[in-house]
């Protein structure tokens, strides 16, 4: 199981926030890639401590044959398509594409994994995007917890062994990142 994580607050060449993640998850279905299920989408409070408008988030399940690095380049290309710009560090954004969890590899910046065939994504390259699996924020952010218990209950986090839903129990209320509404 692919997971990717979604999020937008500010309105770009897509339009609004909910037809940029729309037209972001109809994207995804390109490449080789077939979406799923997608999560209703969940509008939260800025994470990071940032003053912006709120923003709207989702998560999809993937399935595909694109090796994680692959994968992320795509997310990268999606971004740039839909208008994102690279800038402060949890600042508003257009678009934000986040390689969540690949098929439940535990993956470090360094390009090591454990868990994988021999060969896939294994090394650095120039231009190697550093990667880490699963995402490191993904067990302390309700905005992707949530709509990871609605679309794949069965998930387990890969270093936790715990369900979203658990994970989500065991968070303490954050300023940021907080849930607001599901649309």
């Amino acid at each position: 199981m692919i997971l990717i994580g979604l999020g937008a607050n500010l309105a770009g060449p897509w339009g609004n926030a909910v037809q940029t993640l729309n037209t972001a998850i109809e994207t995804l279905r390109q490449d080789r890639l077939r979406v799923e299920n997608y999560s209703s989408f969940y509008v939260s409070t800025p994470y990071g401590g940032v003053s912006q408008p709120d923003y709207v988030n989702a998560v999809v399940r993937l399935s595909g044959p694109l090796p994680p690095d692959a994968l992320m380049k795509k997310l990268h290309v999606i971004e740039r398509s839909a208008g994102r710009r690279r800038g402060r560090r949890w600042g508003a954004r257009v678009l934000d594409l986040d390689l969540l969890d690949w098929h439940g590899i535990v993956r470090n910046p360094s390009g090591q994994a454990t868990g994988q065939a021999p060969g896939r994504a294994g090394g650095r390259s120039p231009g190697h995007i550093a990667l880490t699996l699963p995402h490191p924020g993904l067990a302390l952010r309700p905005f992707v917890l949530a709509p990871i218990a609605e679309i794949a209950p069965g998930w387990r986090h890969p270093l936790l062994n715990l369900s979203a839903a658990e994970l989500l129990v065991r968070l303490k209320p954050a300023r940021g990142g907080r849930i607001l509404r599901r649309l």
